[in-house]
């Protein structure tokens, strides 16, 4: 895996999974039409990122399933980051919130049972639930058709993108 900075651990973070953290490392991520949202509180140098892949969960499985991959829907890990902040006494107002992802990579063939595209549905979702919480994206880079890279650096909350060319793979 390719780093930024060599001196820091190197974490990936899978679709569906969270990192919350003081410890200085670079979190990389792979997105397509799955979003990324990072928050960083500069004052406890306290870091968070998800890797959402759907906006919601469709109601139609079993609410134990739901529970056991909250991670995975923009509705319920978005919250949870924004409660971890506030728990710990960080205010929205110095929380740097950064938004990325929800790409259209399959074409017309992905989209939710409204018939929205998935990453739109992704893009939407994340960005009502942080204007919910007073929490202001500075940085987005969202939508388009190609895949994304990031790399987090949880010391700094700088983050590193690059777009994928369409023979580019996520996995």
């Amino acid at each position: 895996m390719k780093t930024i900075s060599p001196s820091l651990k190197s974490v990936c973070l899978k679709p569906g999974k969270l990192f919350v953290g003081d410890q200085p490392c670079e979190v990389m991520t792979l997105l397509g039409s799955c979003v990324a949202v990072t928050m960083f509180s500069p004052r406890l140098r306290l870091a968070s990122i998800c890797h959402a892949m759907l906006a919601d969960p469709d109601g139609s499985r079993h609410i134990l399933t739901e529970m056991s991959e909250p991670y995975k829907y923009v509705s319920l890990v978005v919250p949870f980051m924004a409660e971890k902040f506030r728990h710990l006494g960080i205010d929205p107002v110095e929380t740097e919130v950064k938004l990325f992802g929800g790409a259209n990579v399959f074409g017309h063939s992905q989209t939710n049972k409204r018939g929205h595209g998935i990453g739109v549905s992704n893009i939407r979702r994340a960005k009502e639930i942080l204007d919910q919480y007073g929490l202001r994206v500075a940085r987005e880079h969202t939508g388009g058709n190609r895949g994304r890279k990031l790399i987090f650096n949880t010391a700094s909350g700088v983050v590193w993108l690059k777009c994928l060319r369409s023979r580019d793979t996520l996995n």
